[in-house]
């Protein structure tokens, strides 16, 4: 099930790019990209839940016209009732990512035509560290328990400005607690 996602995802990201241009970028560009992610593994306790989607944001300092570097935070939380038991579950993500803006790549490879003023194809890596924490009713197994874990993960990704300083993205790959996130980006 989660290859699918993943799958589809990828292929929606890829489709929304297909219709439209790219962003051109240059050395000491500045971006800011507060996003909601979905599909992420936290999604998969049983029982009902509340709680706020993974939210994250992340920033972009060009070093050259086509790489990007900068850091990214994130938070999930979730509240369970199973089996007439309550409890907590909460992550917060932090790392750098590198990214690289290949749209003129693209095409030059392909003979393309994408507007460079408008759509950015990128692709990354990202390198951070989650923390993971768990209270609840049942004191044996989930009360005041927490943990952490470094991560790394490829990011594939689209962005659509509107006009220089305002656009929207979509990234699959280990972002920020999901699988898919979205958002919006903001040029300086």
């Amino acid at each position: 099930m989660k290859k699918t996602f993943v799958y589809l995802s990828t292929f929606l990201v890829v489709l929304i790019c297909s219709f439209s241009a790219q962003a051109q970028y240059a050395k000491g560009d500045l971006l800011i990209n507060p996003g909601i992610s979905f599909g992420g593994y936290y999604s998969g306790y049983a029982g009902t839940y509340t709680g706020i989607p993974g939210l994250s944001a992340n920033i972009e300092y060009n070093v050259t016209d086509n790489i990007a570097v900068g850091g990214y935070l994130g938070f999930v939380s979730r509240s369970y009732n199973y089996t007439g038991y309550k409890y907590r579950w909460s992550s917060f993500g932090f790392g750098g990512r590198g990214v690289f803006h290949a749209t003129e790549v693209l095409n030059d490879a392909f003979n393309g035509s994408m507007n460079s003023e408008k759509l950015d194809i990128y692709g990354g890596l990202s390198l951070g560290y989650e923390t993971y924490s768990w209270s609840g009713d049942n004191s044996a197994y989930y009360s005041g328990y927490s943990s952490g874990q470094v991560v790394l993960g490829g990011i594939l990704g689209c962005r659509y400005m509107f006009n220089p300083a305002i656009g929207v993205f979509g990234e699959v790959g280990r972002g920020a607690f999901g699988a898919l996130t979205l958002g919006v980006s903001f040029k300086l």
